[in-house]
């Protein structure tokens, strides 16, 4: 039985079918506003891993050595470069005194999944090998994710828990693919604005799986949804809207954190749906979203 649409934010309505203005400035245009030191870089560490390019991006006025926002970059599980959406990120991280590292993720082919994962492993290491060089401090860093580097960010605090006794200060996951056994429900809105439908869910997790989606054989660091202990995680910012069919995920994955006894907080916006701020971050529901990420933020970085 499908579920009642859900009434659309009138502001965020306006918006739908609109073209959105383009939030991906070219590094030239980054780095022409002068606020931040933006550094192409390769992360490598001993070992066959190949080198995995990575955005350093420090505040041009910062001393000393700053906490670190690592954003993995896999829109869609397949797509995504690391200056997609960056305009974003460095505006939080400027307002934080602290520098953003944008991780360029290989987009594996059809089922190969580990590939990114693999990638980030290799950036945290690197950045613990080389943290005075880059001025950054290695034990106070918030991995961030959005939609599928939303799923690369869950996954990787995961991975670093169980293998590597590593744990990241805090985890942000914003509207991100926890499940891919949603492509199977139907426990999902009628209506899907905002352009992520249970076809593109299913297109994007058939892309990192292949034929393992929705089986037995899927990593809980794939599909965190997947993981039986969700205990010892760092604290977790969780964040979706109420319209986005990954909300009800999101949701319960917060409340097994919880039931682990961890710290989560859990944000489920009124008429919004998935990437509802990028699209139309004016709105008055984006301006909220954005300023309750900034403070769990603030907040999670000061304890330190």
């Amino acid at each position: 039985m499908s579920c009642p649409a859900l009434p659309v934010d009138p502001e965020l309505a306006a918006m739908i079918g609109r073209v959105a203005p383009s939030s991906t400035p070219t590094l030239e245009v980054l780095r022409g506003g002068g606020a931040f030191i933006i550094e192409e870089r390769r992360a490598s560490v001993q070992g066959p891993a190949p080198d995995v390019p990575v955005l350093v991006c420090r505040p041009t006025e910062a001393i000393g050595r700053l906490p670190v926002l690592l954003l993995p970059h896999l829109g869609g599980m397949n797509l995504g470069a690391t200056y997609q959406g960056l305009a974003y990120y460095l505006s939080v991280a400027r307002e934080l005194n602290a520098a953003v590292v944008a991780v360029e993720c290989r987009s594996a082919p059809e089922g190969l999944c580990p590939v990114a994962s693999d990638d980030c492993l290799t950036v945290v290491a690197w950045l613990g090998a080389r943290a005075q060089d880059l001025a950054v401090d290695a034990e106070r860093v918030v991995l961030l994710g959005f939609g599928g580097a939303g799923a690369l960010a869950g996954g990787l605090a995961l991975r670093l828990r169980d293998r590597f006794d590593l744990r990241p200060v805090g985890q942000v996951l914003l509207s991100p693919l926890l499940d891919d056994r949603t492509v199977t429900s139907q426990a999902v809105q009628s209506a899907h604005p905002g352009g992520w439908t249970p076809n593109t869910n299913e297109a994007a997790w058939t892309h990192l799986l292949g034929d393992r989606c929705g089986t037995s054989d899927v990593t809980p660091y794939a599909a965190p949804a997947r993981a039986e202990d969700l205990s010892d995680l760092p604290p977790t910012y969780l964040e979706v809207g109420a319209l986005d069919i990954l909300r009800d995920e999101v949701i319960t994955h917060a409340h097994r954190i919880w039931a682990a006894g961890g710290d989560a907080e859990l944000h489920v916006w009124s008429g919004a749906f998935h990437g509802f701020d990028f699209l139309a971050p004016a709105a008055a529901v984006s301006r909220q979203a954005r300023a309750a990420r900034q403070d769990w933020l603030r907040r999670i970085l000061v304890r330190r």
